[in-house]
């Protein structure tokens, strides 16, 4: 499995959440978190931090799914 060093670990929490969530994304997926209306807090815990393909896929689907609950 090919990985990549252009991740951050980010932590972030939707806006009405208890709880913050933890992965590893692309600096491109992290500028799309960090400007989604539904996140409250975002931010890099970690830089330099390797990624497979399956896991930016699954980061993706992420996003997907809370630009959906934002609507």
């Amino acid at each position: 499995m090919l990985k990549m060093n252009n991740a951050v670990k980010i932590r972030y929490k939707l806006k009405g959440d208890i709880h913050f969530t933890t992965c590893t994304v692309t600096r491109i997926q992290y500028e799309n978190f960090r400007i989604l209306p539904i996140i409250e807090v975002c931010e890099i815990m970690e830089r330099d931090v390797s990624i497979s393909g399956d896991e930016i896929e699954q980061i993706n689907q992420k996003l997907v799914d809370a630009i959906k609950k934002d609507k």
